[in-house]
This record gives structure tokens, C-alpha cells and sequence, in this order.
């Protein structure tokens, strides 16, 4: 039986570096590492993993839009998020797409490994509070964020939102008009019933 592929692009080398070493032991094969966003679709196409852990802090990639270019390249590649935080537009990919996992940074090596051997079992996992948040019965709010309803562009320009950018920052990174980012923010209230201010992107995490 052929080992599991796995293609890590993650931020910091180092912590790449170290999921990498558990290879031997949970039994796959790391065919890259990259530390920035600017060719990992090409990468992804060319090479094919059976897997992507995504760094989704990992600099110069809509994480956001990743799944539209996926489904339009027919690429199979099954995404496992690496999160700093349990945001629900994360919870909702995984309901909607073919991705198999969201792990939250901070978790301890053994949750680590658990996680990403139950993955590799074919399993959906989505770990998301400790073990103590779960005691003290703290629960994620539900989203009504649905990707599918954006295009791809209209999600890159979301994220954007989402993070605090503005037209005309948004508009030098993409290479548009500010008219066209305008066109687009009005595109993506409408498709979200948002009231058309900014933070209230905020609503759907």
C-alpha cells in the first residue's frame, strides 16, 4: 500500500520542518515545504498531494478562494486547515468541500499527532477547543457564511475585508480599479445580506 503524500506550506520553515519529522511515524511522505503562497497552486497541480496542510496565516494566499481553485482545476487534494483560531467559515469548508480537517494552533505534539493519524485514516477531524473549554462547555457560534455563493475573486476581496484592508490597499494588491473593488464589496453584501460596512464582515466568525 502506497504511503499517504503530504504537501506542507506553512509560514515558519522550522514548524514545518518538525511536522515533517513525524513522517516515519505516521507513515506518509512529505513531497514539499514551502513558506509562501505566490506558487502553491502551481505546485499543488504539478505534484498532485494526497494532502495539503495549509498554514492559513501563510503570507499571499486567499485562503479563502483556495477551495473555488481547487474545485475549478479539478484538483483532489484534500486541504488540512492549520488555524490560529476555530473561525466558522473554516467549519463551513469542511462541511461543503472534500476537505478533511481543521487543526487549531497551540495544540500539544500528541494532539498533533492524533489528529493527522485519524486524517490519514480517512477520517474528518476538526479540533478546534482543548479538552478544558470542552469541560466548561464553550461552543463555537454557527456561521451562515456559504463560499459557493462568491466568486473567486469576489473571495479574495472578502478576506481582504475580513482582515482589516482597504479599497485601496485591496486595490494596488489585485491590480484593479478601486471602482472594481467597490463593484465587488457591493456584490459580496448583497450575496451575504450584509448592511454594507465593513465590520460587518466580522458576523459570519
Amino acid at each position: 500500500m502506497n504511503k499517504p503524500t503530504i504537501l506542507i506550506a506553512f509560514a515558519e520553515y522550522l514548524s514545518a520542518e518538525f511536522i515533517s519529522t513525524l513522517s516515519q511515524e505516521l507513515n506518509f511522505i512529505v513531497v514539499s515545504i514551502i513558506t509562501e503562497g505566490t506558487t502553491l497552486i502551481e505546485i499543488v497541480e504539478s505534484q498532485r498531494p494526497d494532502y495539503l496542510l495549509l498554514d492559513t496565516s501563510l503570507n499571499k494566499v486567499p485562503t479563502i478562494g483556495i477551495l473555488k481553485r481547487f474545485e475549478r482545476l479539478k484538483i483532489e487534494t484534500k486541504i488540512i486547515f492549520y488555524s490560529t483560531s476555530p473561525d466558522p467559515i473554516f467549519l463551513d469548508f469542511l462541511n461543503l468541500s472534500s476537505s478533511c480537517g481543521l487543526i487549531m494552533k497551540g495544540c500539544s505534539i500528541h494532539e498533533l499527532k492524533m489528529c493527522l493519524k485519524s486524517i490519514l485514516a480517512g477520517k474528518k477531524v476538526i479540533y478546534t477547543v482543548s479538552d478544558s473549554e470542552r469541560s466548561n462547555g464553550k461552543t463555537q457560534k454557527k456561521s451562515n457564511f456559504d463560499y459557493t455563493k462568491l466568486t473567486e475573486r469576489e473571495l479574495e476581496i472578502y478576506e481582504m475585508l475580513s482582515n482589516g484592508k482597504t479599497e485601496k490597499e485591496m486595490s494596488l494588491e489585485l491590480k484593479i480599479s478601486p471602482n472594481t473593488v467597490k463593484v465587488h464589496k457591493g456584490n459580496i453584501y448583497r450575496k451575504l445580506n450584509l448592511k454594507g460596512k465593513t465590520k460587518t464582515i466580522k458576523q459570519v466568525y
